[in-house]
């Protein structure tokens, strides 16, 4: 275990030292906004960690990616993608291609998928950010069966103030930022808020020479407007657009096999395509707040946003030069777009007395996801035709002048529109009931109607017809060998022939008039198995009750605990390769979540230590089934796993400006039940899941002065494949931030990864994941918790 515990003993020490002079100054009270309910943060039983300002600053935090190592049991998996409590955001544990998330993002009340973290949301001028962890669908519906991630920045207030930053860095870094609040009336308030964060990042093509391979540039603008004529009524306008244009970060772009090439063990590549990636999004959100009575408040929350993504990537990571390939001239490029459209509305309306606090209502959600790509996929025949190499390679046959390689069937696949479309409506209500004074009913449910409709146009083509002419003169032979076979009674001729007659049937070949281009008929009919133009369309009715209890035992002490449902809506599986399971429905998986909680405050409330006890049992799980090859596979409920853990909140602030935090978080990762094809993965962990994470910190800070911070996170290790047989180790960053304040202005210099942590987020073994040809096709290729860098930001507020 390489964590470090220096942070940690430090914030024992310094909690000891403060302690004596502790006196009435409490910590601020937290109030979360993820639920129905708005709650103080004691009173919440939800496994839920927030970060204010000041924590996000204290650990060097620009975007959303990095502020969830802040919190336990929340980790990234690579560029773009992370878990809660072990379950992978963007499809769970088991599958990449799922139509729905585990999890999902809310930002000032407009509602994202969980790849929106691929591009980094920015966390400029933000009032906090809470990570509920554990199932939400009660709440948030959709996509929340691990967890929910809620971003609210901050509003307009009635006077003016402004701020600017202005930072540079190692790496090219720049960052540059204004915010600007301004009264316009004593009922109408303004605030805009911009920021551009841009680094070169750290990895070198040594093919083309570029030392920015891994650019990145995010830029967000966000513009509030707030109407509030009175106490009792309020609107709020949000109008906020992000872009971010990214090179390509993997390492490595050559498989370690290939003598004389470096290895993935550096921040370097080898390949001839520039990769890009362009994310633009934007969203429109309208928070409308009446008082009716003095008991009663309606709320309606309407948000439009669109997404609007492009890639292109080197499709087999390396350079040609590399290759053992003849053709991988042409395997270059593979082109993917991505367009998302979401409305959602929701009602509600709200009551609070001595006796009960609720709040029912209606959500209306329209939704679509478009996707398209374009690439080259090159696989040996060997994958389609087993034993094809072998048979053609063996007497009477002369030797392959490039072995293998001279083998290979491409097929461009190009997706001109694959499309999502859900449509929900939901009627939800949450109350907590004073049984008495100290001890609180906790309520909630959620009836949901989901209708998913998916559609597929989907084309492949054999392209490389030239070259396969030429192998003609070997595969005939062989097929008149395997029906000789048959026709004189082999079972294994007879079922080699029952596979091959069937594609020469659909090519239009005779067996008994083989020519030289029946060989490519056979592979067109493999190629267009590929082709998928379907449409399918699905319902999905779910009832998702909560019930819990509270009870406060002091002022400062309270324990609660929640039974919950969750779930992930079901939906259609496109399978672009395998004809006979193009479209294979799946239905709802749900979880059963138990969940205790306890909440508390020391030391006249300057030190908060929460901590959630959790066991969930996952049901009809949707789990990815793997046929002929990688590419041929589709979503069904197979599979049944017990998720248990702990998690660990402690925050302690001083009135001489010591703070303190560390956190802890388990998370236990189990399938009961998971057999794929000839695999049986029941017993192991799941892929991209740490069981351990923590997180600590110590910071001094009095407003005017000198000021400085020390963090360090720590992730578990984890495996990249469902079998457990490959492992990326646990490794620990530690971040410093030094500096000194005025009353306006403030200058300060960081260092990320202050001892150079070598460590990776993902990994890829080309030769681990396929049949081992004897040439290289494909490259390996690994993302890298970037090296140490340093910078120095300076802001002026007015």
């Amino acid at each position: 275990m390489t964590f470090s515990y220096t942070p940690l003993a430090l914030a024992i020490m310094t909690m000891g030292a403060q302690s004596a002079i502790a006196n009435d100054q409490d910590l601020e009270t937290v109030v979360v906004t993820g639920g129905k309910i708005e709650r103080n943060l004691q009173q919440t039983t939800s496994g839920v960690s927030v970060l204010d300002d000041q924590m996000l600053e204290s650990n060097n935090t620009y975007n959303l990616n990095d502020a969830l190592v802040l919190t336990p049991n929340a980790s990234n998996n690579g560029r773009g993608g992370f878990s809660i409590r072990g379950i992978n955001a963007e499809g769970g544990p088991t599958s990449d291609t799922s139509t729905a998330d585990t999890a999902g993002v809310v930002m000032d009340g407009a509602y994202f998928d969980a790849d929106i973290l691929e591009m980094g949301i920015g966390l400029w001028d933000i009032n906090n950010l809470e990570v509920y962890k554990g199932p939400q669908s009660t709440s948030q519906g959709k996509n929340a069966l691990a967890g929910t991630i809620v971003v609210k920045t901050n509003d307009p207030v009635f006077y003016h103030e402004g701020s600017v930053r202005l930072g540079f860095g190692s790496d090219n870094t720049q960052i540059s930022s204004i915010m600007l609040n301004r009264a316009l009336s004593d009922q109408w308030a303004l605030r805009i808020a911009a920021d551009r964060v841009y680094t070169d990042g750290q990895i070198e093509n040594e093919f083309t020479g570029d030392d920015d391979e891994a650019h990145d540039e995010h830029i967000n603008g966000r513009i509030k407007l707030l109407y509030q004529p009175s106490s009792r009524f309020s609107a709020l306008l949000t109008v906020g657009q992000d872009k971010s244009d990214q090179g390509d970060d993997r390492a490595c772009g050559a498989n370690n096999s290939r003598e004389g090439v470096f290895n993935c063990d550096e921040f370097k590549a080898f390949r001839d395509v520039d990769g890009q990636l362009t994310n633009r999004f934007n969203y429109q959100t309208l928070k409308l707040q009446a008082e009716l009575a003095p008991q009663w408040q309606l709320t309606s929350v309407t948000s439009n946003s669109w997404r609007d993504r492009s890639e292109r990537q080197d499709a087999d990571n390396m350079a040609p030069s590399n290759s053992g390939y003849t053709g991988a001239n042409n395997l270059g490029i593979r082109d993917e777009s991505e367009e998302d459209k979401s409305l959602n509305q929701e009602l509600r309306l709200s009551f609070d007395s001595e006796q009960l606090r609720s709040s029912f209502g209606y959500y209306y959600s329209q939704s679509e996801e478009k996707r398209g790509y374009d690439f080259l996929l090159a696989n040996p025949l060997d994958t389609y035709l087993p034993g094809f190499y072998q048979a053609t390679s063996a007497a009477p046959f002369p030797p392959y002048a490039n072995g293998v390689s001279d083998t290979v069937l491409e097929t461009q696949y190009t997706d001109r529109g694959t499309v999502r479309e859900a449509t929900n409506h939901a009627l939800f209500a949450e109350l907590d009931y004073y049984l008495t004074p100290d001890t609180t009913l906790l309520l909630g449910a959620r009836l949901e109607r989901e209708t998913n409709k998916n559609s597929a146009d989907v084309s492949a083509v054999n392209v490389n017809q030239d070259n396969m002419i030429a192998l003609g003169a070997r595969a005939n032979p062989l097929f008149s060998a395997i029906k000789a076979g048959a026709d004189a009674g082999d079972p294994a001729s007879q079922a080699q022939w029952a596979l091959i007659s069937s594609y020469m049937a659909l090519g239009g070949v005779n067996p008994d008039d083989l020519q030289a281009d029946s060989l490519n008929k056979v592979l067109n009919v493999l190629a267009a198995a590929g082709n998928n133009t379907s449409e399918k369309e699905n319902i999905n009715n779910v009832f998702l009750p909560k019930l819990g209890i509270r009870h406060q035992f002091t002022d400062d002490l309270s324990a609660g605990y929640v039974l919950s449902r969750g779930y992930r809506s079901g939906g259609v599986s496109l399978n672009p390769i395998n004809p006979q399971m193009s479209t294979v429905e799946y239905d709802p998986e749900f979880v059963t979540n138990h969940e205790l909680s306890l909440r508390s405050q020391w030391l006249n409330k300057q030190l908060t230590a929460n901590a959630n006890i959790y066991y969930m049992k996952w049901k009809d799980q949707q789990v990815q089934v793997i046929g002929s090859n990688i590419y041929d596979r589709y979503i069904t409920n197979a599979g049944s796993s017990t998720l248990k853990g702990l998690e660990l909140d402690i925050n302690y602030r001083a009135n001489n400006g010591f703070s303190v935090f560390a956190n802890a978080g388990l998370a236990k990762t189990r399938y009961d039940d998971f057999v794929t094809g000839n695999a049986d993965y029941s017993g192991n962990r799941f892929q991209y899941a740490p069981e351990k994470t923590a997180a600590a910190g110590v910071g001094y800070d009095e407003g005017i002065g000198y000021r400085a911070f020390v963090t360090q996170t720590y992730t578990g290790d984890v495996y990249l494949d469902n079998d457990n047989r490959n492992q990326l180790p646990a490794y620990s960053l530690t971040n410093l931030r030094v500096g000194y304040a005025a009353t306006d202005w403030k200058v300060e210099a960081y260092v990320n990864n202050l001892f150079d942590r070598r460590a990776k987020t993902y990994a890829y073994d080309y030769s681990a994941y396929t049949p081992a040809p004897s040439f290289v096709l494909y490259g390996d290729y690994v993302h890298w918790v970037p090296a140490r860098s340093a910078g120095v930001v300076a802001q002026y507020d007015f």
